[in-house]
């Protein structure tokens, strides 16, 4: 064990310790018995059947089978034996939803087509995320949240009425682990390729009277995947720490308080693009050129020297929640939100050894805060209702610096001699909601549900896409008649000169003359009414139908890139999505067999995309885009079986039509296109997962079992138009387990592997300044995991 991890497990102990939960020593010498499931576990149902998952979906525990949604969960045990750390992880196994690597390590996930690529911190997503009802508004946010989680539920479809603005995709909740009234403790050690080591642990149990606790640590270090194409270094270390603490204090038998701080660091290297093809911006030479194409080989990448990847990001969250039973049927409830995220980081590319488009730093923070106040009645009874207030603010600050001597711009009479620029975002965002929900039994069979939000979400910006570098006596700066050169080229318009670290942003702030010179500073005001309706009717105990109607908006947002003109900063105004749904829910042979399938069509307007413009400096240049209509069509069929004692069976597939109907922009290459009929960039027209776990006695103490996963998607594109060289191939990956566990259920030991056929795959390809890059999924991986719990 290296000293590093050692010192990081010596880490998570002192924040464990500083966390402030004791659980009392009395407690470990006691004859615990195991603890009581919680209610939010999986039910089992008494039979050889596949046991009940019971969901949140509609801010109530509900059993899955019962909701008519399509909703995808996995539970602990998956997560645990698939080495489910990751939400990449997560994408491979749900049909339909599509994890994308990006330049500045901000994951961007795609649901049913429905998605968001947009890389900087500011930017909410289509497909929301929380943990225990608690938001994580912004991608960036979610990284490490994904440790000690007692499942994970993958909401389809617009969820606007219930989870707000930002989830027109759907919404993925993580579910924690909670405190235990008896105690409890568990840890495991894995230990995989690229000499990986990974520890978690936890204890949970009663602190005193009526105050439960659980602390739980994840710790990860290693050695590099990758390595550079055209000299000995290595890049990909992970290095990663993460905490949470959760206290359950049931004041009163009718006033309940769950506490959950948690917190973790980021220090692991970014993962480096694959440089693809030389597309310079200006037409002069760059010794980019001389750069190979990269091999079809995932742990091929190359960076510069000068700029070694590197990150240094941290959160940390803290979230109260608090239910008061006003009656035995109405509780109120209260759920109050703080995260703070800080970013620091050196994510480079341009997949190339020379400092052509390099991103030298990367910095940011979020401060994140919000409040819902809801009240929720009916119990079991016929009507079951639920309404709300919701407040979130938001404040996000980012600057990127660029670095280019090596690239074409470098070679432009205004930047001739410059380092290369920089550009910066201040945007604050207030959401304001109110929220109802109800539903309706008809008689035993049916069941009217209807939903309404009413949202305002007021945004403003201040940035700057191009900052002077330079001083008028520094001739290695953007040169001084930087900003008439501009003028120049929007018509001689005059324009006072810019001074050293000074914005030089030109052009009409407003759209209009008269014309300025400084940052640009615009308000976004907006609001909307998501809605839903719908009926479930079960024509017998063991079958669901449901037909749905719903509609979500995203909110609108302004970018954070560079720019040397105010347009290419406008912002994008929000999107709607209306979704028509049909499906089933069906159980057969006393749950031994569950076949769920739905049908669904998008009527997608003003979908925001980030596709391209022309700028008077740097050419064709990234920008949001509002596509004014698209549509989406799909269904979707999950099956799983257990034929025989010990065997589990499962297969979920996804088809989706995706396509652009209005829409005329600038192509990848600058030019004026109309892409009507044009595909939805990440968004396979066929995903399939298939499952497949066997358990079996050994002995009277041990059992053994195996397990295999597949996961399939059709080609795709990253870029509108599908020009070929943004294609990303069809590909299928395989996982494997084996191994052993007591039938106590304390000790578990087993082999686990990740693309154990090692077969290249891409999930992004992307058009930087002079080339095009790709980000190709991981390699083979593998391990060994062994786990202890006490009970």
């Amino acid at each position: 064990m290296s000293p590093r991890f050692t010192a990081k497990l010596y880490q998570a102990s002192r924040l464990l310790c500083l966390a402030g939960i004791t659980i009392p020593a009395t407690t470990f010498a006691e004859d615990a018995s195991p603890a009581a499931p919680s209610s939010a576990e999986a039910r089992d149902t008494g039979t050889q059947g596949i046991a009940e998952i019971v969901i949140t979906a509609n801010k109530r525990e509900e059993e899955s089978s019962k909701v008519g949604l399509t909703i995808q969960a996995i539970g602990d045990t998956a997560l645990e034996q698939q080495h489910v750390t990751t939400l990449q992880d997560v994408a491979n196994a749900v049909p339909g939803l599509t994890f994308t690597e990006t330049e500045n390590s901000t994951p961007v996930y795609t649901l049913r087509g429905v998605g968001f690529y947009e890389t900087s911190l500011a930017a909410y997503p289509d497909v929301s995320i929380y943990l225990d009802q608690a938001p994580l508004p912004f991608p960036a946010q979610t990284a490490l949240t994904l440790f000690d989680i007692q499942r994970v539920e993958v909401l389809k479809g617009p969820q606007g009425t219930l989870f707000g603005n930002n989830a027109t995709g759907g919404a993925i909740n993580y579910i924690a682990n909670k405190p235990t009234a008896d105690f409890s403790a568990g840890t495991q050690l894995t230990y995989g390729r690229f000499n990986t080591g990974q520890v978690d642990g936890f204890v949970s149990g009663p602190i005193s009277g009526a105050l439960l606790g659980r602390i739980a640590f994840s710790v990860t270090e290693g050695e590099g995947w990758q390595h550079s194409q055209t000299r000995a270094d290595t890049n990909g270390k992970p290095d990663k720490i993460a905490v949470r603490t959760i206290l359950d204090w049931h004041a009163t038998d009718a006033l309940r308080f769950e506490l959950n701080v948690n917190g973790w660091h980021d220090g692991s290297e970014p993962q480096q693009p694959q440089d693809i093809k030389y597309q310079p911006t200006f037409p002069a030479y760059s010794p980019l050129i001389t750069q190979p194409p990269a091999p079809n080989d995932a742990r091929v990448a190359d960076w510069p020297a000068a700029y070694e990847p590197r990150a240094h990001d941290d959160l940390v969250q803290a979230f109260i929640r608090a239910d008061y039973d006003v009656t035995p049927t109405v509780t109120i409830t209260s759920i109050t939100n703080y995260i703070h995220y800080a970013r620091d980081e050196t994510p480079n590319a341009d997949g190339s050894k020379f400092i052509a488009n390099d991103v030298s730093q990367n910095t940011g923070w979020i401060e994140s805060y919000s409040q819902e106040l809801r009240v929720a009645g009916g119990g079991a009874g016929p009507f079951r209702w639920l309404g709300g207030l919701n407040y979130s603010g938001d404040h996000v600050w980012e600057r990127d610096t660029v670095s280019w001597p090596d690239g074409t711009p470098a070679t432009f009479p205004l930047f001739a001699g410059s380092a290369g620029n920089s550009d910066d975002s201040n945007q604050k965002m207030k959401n304001y909601a109110a929220f109802a929900h109800g539903e309706y039994d008809i008689l035993n069979q049916l069941t009217l549900k209807a939903g309404v939000r009413g949202t305002e979400a007021d945004r403003s910006d201040n940035s700057c896409g191009i900052y002077y570098r330079g001083t008028p006596e520094d001739p290695n700066g953007i040169i001084q008649n930087f900003v008439a050169f501009t003028a120049a080229f929007l018509g001689n318009r005059p324009f006072s000169p810019v001074g050293p670290n000074q914005c030089a942003l030109t052009g009409p702030p407003n759209g209009t003359p008269p014309y300025a010179t400084g940052p640009f500073v615009r308000d976004l005001n907006e609001h909307n009414v998501s809605w839903s309706a719908g009926v479930d009717w079960k024509p017998a105990d063991t079958i669901l139908t449901y037909a749905n109607v719903a509609r979500g908006f995203k909110a609108g947002g302004f970018p954070t890139l560079p720019a040397s003109y105010y347009a290419a900063l406008a912002p994008v105004t929000q999107e709607k999505v209306t979704d028509y749904e049909a499906g089933f829910k069906a159980q057969f042979f006393g749950r031994r067999l569950l076949v769920d399938g739905a049908a669904f069509y998008y009527d997608y307007t003003d979908k925001q995309l980030k596709s391209r413009i022309i700028d008077p400096l740097f050419g064709v240049l990234t920008a949001l885009v509002n596509i004014p209509k698209s549509t989406i069509r799909g269904a979707e069929l999950d099956v799983h079986a257990r034929p025989l004692a010990g065997l589990d069976i499962g297969v979920a597939g996804t088809y989706l039509d995706a396509r652009i109907d209005r829409f005329t922009g600038v192509n990848q290459i600058g030019q004026v296109a109309d892409f009507a009929g044009s595909a939805v960039p990440y968004t396979p027209k066929v995903a399939v997962s298939g499952n497949v776990n066997y358990e079996h006695p050994l002995s009277d103490a041990w059992s053994g079992f195996l397990g295999a996963q597949v996961t399939y998607r059709t080609k795709t594109t990253a870029a509108i138009g599908s020009p070929s060289l943004y294609i990303m191939p069809s590909y299928s990956v395989v996982d494997l387990q084996a191994g052993v566990a007591s039938q106590e259920g304390r000790w578990r030991a087993y082999l686990w592997g990740k693309n154990v056929f090692n077969r290249f795959y891409v999930n992004n390809i992307v058009q930087q300044e002079d080339d095009v890059i790709r980000y190709t999924g991981l390699p083979l991986t593998y391990g060994i995991a062994v786990s202890y719990r006490f009970r």
